[in-house]
């Protein structure tokens, strides 16, 4: 099966120069907004389909990369080349195909030449650059004063890497993109046409088409001929039916039981439009889906799920998502984090860790990928107190500040993220009780020693086996303080301790509300903990 390899992206949107590789079956893209998520499903689309530059080469000036623009603002330019340009290139892999008609695909006019050892490879290449035949109209001078991108002086050109001239009608992957963000004026047909061009042979499309161009104009000149003196204006002028507008795929809609997808609710529409796409009988090769989970609900993000499950091995995916369950459910391993205009793959994981994150669909390992730090606690407790500890360590400092995020456990254990986290170079500071045992202590002392991203801090006197335990003796000021917020006086250590644990949650709100009131409270904060937040202010 033929399949998207790779795209290089110059000097559009985020990216000044990116590139990415794909996996042969699904990709799910991940990042924090802004980072160019749909810039990169927008970048195959132009290539493919020849969106937005194909019709409207004149209103892009936003879609260069403000470097480039900054740069050519800054800096006068002495020969018109220098002018900025966006290009775009997709790399197929076509290897295992005998079709003749991919050979106008394969060639040598790519940017990557010598790292594949002057190989031909298979691919298209789109270009927006200034044209050199008004090289004569536009003055360097004039540019240089004006500031301004001439592109109406700009030509598009898609190319393949044989060197021929490519029309998206020959779309090689046959691909179809479920976003509503690309032509915003026209969603609904923008869709329709997509998919009748990659379900509908093109012989029969062609057949269809002109069948109805012929009853179109027949039915345009008979109402011309029959309502002729209703038509005219005056003596030059009349109504005329615009052809060009009530071409097929102007017109085309799609329909279910009788209602017009434009008409259903977003969830329903969403839902109809992956269906129709990851349908079997449909034969795109390349399915591009921006977040299958907006506007839908948990149990129909589930089926959406289904849906992408059962046409991933028959058929590539490149999809988008902030939907942590979709992350876990479709396999950890064909993520592709996108971060500071870089690519990072997790496709080394090991299969252990894929299935395990799969079957913990619940958890959100989308917000650990996409941290900057990670802060592992065990329980409600420490979830809600150490946001306040550390703002009580650093005095302005915050977790949001230092972008460090905090995630509970819920029972899964460290080692679960150690791979990850090494994998993606992420300081994790994981806070562990040590339940009373030496032999833990000591683990976790050797563990600390290693390469590993992941520290783990735990308290070093085993008597204090609990996060309540630590608290509460770590000084006479936090003893003071903890009986005064659970109004307690007589009560003997153990009991006081007892009544903590007894009712994390609660105990763990009153210390919070009492410190956020009064930040200036008296409270030593164990040692354990403070060392895990150094760990996470300073890194390795």
């Amino acid at each position: 099966m033929g399949y998207l390899e790779k795209i290089k992206i110059h000097n559009y949107k985020t990216f000044k120069d990116f590139e990415m590789d794909f996996n042969k079956d699904l990709n799910i893209i991940v990042g924090e907004n802004g980072v160019g998520k749909t810039s990169i499903l927008e970048s195959i689309g132009i290539v493919l389909n020849q969106y937005i530059f194909f019709n409207n080469p004149n209103f892009v000036n936003h879609l260069f990369n403000k470097s480039s623009i900054d740069e050519f603002k800054n800096n006068d330019i002495k020969d018109i080349k220098e002018l900025p340009y966006i290009k775009i290139e997709a790399y197929f892999n076509f290897d295992n195909e005998q079709d003749i008609n991919l050979s106008k695909f394969n060639g040598t006019n790519y940017s990557e030449l010598h790292s594949y050892n002057n190989e031909p490879k298979y691919g298209i290449t789109f270009e927006f650059k200034f044209d050199e035949s008004f090289e004569d109209v536009i003055s360097i001078d004039e540019l240089n004063s004006s500031y301004i991108i001439p592109t109406d002086y700009y030509k598009s050109t898609w190319t393949t890497f044989a060197g021929c001239s490519y029309k998206r009608f020959q779309n090689p992957l046959k691909s179809i993109i479920i976003d509503n963000s690309i032509n915003k004026n026209d969603v609904y047909g923008s869709y329709s046409r997509n998919l009748f061009n990659s379900k509908i042979d093109s012989i029969e499309r062609t057949k269809i088409e002109y069948k109805f161009s012929n009853q179109m104009k027949k039915l345009i000149n008979e109402i011309s001929y029959e309502h002729k003196e209703s038509l005219f204006l005056d003596d030059d002028k009349k109504f005329s039916v615009n052809e060009e507008k009530s071409k097929l795929d102007k017109l085309l809609d799609i329909e279910e039981n009788d209602i017009s997808i434009s008409d259903m609710g977003s969830g329903e529409e969403e839902l109809l439009k992956t269906e129709l796409s990851l349908n079997n009988k449909n034969d795109s090769k390349l399915i591009l889906i921006e977040e299958p989970e907006n506007h839908l609900s948990f149990s129909n993000t589930k089926k959406q799920i289904s849906l992408i499950i059962k046409r991933k091995n028959d058929c590539q995916i490149i999809l988008t998502t902030h939907e942590s369950m979709i992350l876990n459910k479709l396999n950890l391993s064909k993520a592709i984090w996108i971060n500071n205009s870089k690519s990072k793959s997790l496709k080394n994981l090991h299969e252990d860790t894929q299935s395990f994150f799969e079957k913990a669909g619940n958890f959100d390992i989308l917000t650990f990928i996409l941290a900057n730090k990670v802060m592992l606690v065990e329980g409600p407790s420490e979830f809600i107190l150490f946001p306040i500890f550390f703002q009580k360590m650093y005095e302005e400092k915050t977790l949001d500040s230092e972008k460090i995020e905090i995630l509970t456990m819920n029972g899964i254990k460290y080692k679960r993220f150690v791979e990850i986290a090494n994998d993606l170079k992420k300081y994790t500071a994981a806070f562990i009780d040590n339940d009373g045992n030496q032999n833990r202590i000591n683990y976790f002392d050797s563990f600390n020693d290693s390469e590993n991203y992941i520290n783990v801090f735990t308290e070093a006197d085993k008597s204090n086996l609990t996060f309540e335990n630590a608290l509460y003796n770590e000084s006479n000021a936090n003893k003071d303080l903890i009986k005064s917020i659970l109004n307690l006086s007589d009560e003997n250590p153990e009991e006081i301790i007892s009544k903590m644990k007894n009712d994390k949650t609660g105990f763990a709100i009153k210390l919070f509300d009492h410190m956020k009131d009064n930040m200036d409270t008296n409270i030593d904060i164990p040692n354990y903990i403070k060392r895990g937040f150094e760990y996470l202010e300073k890194g390795k």
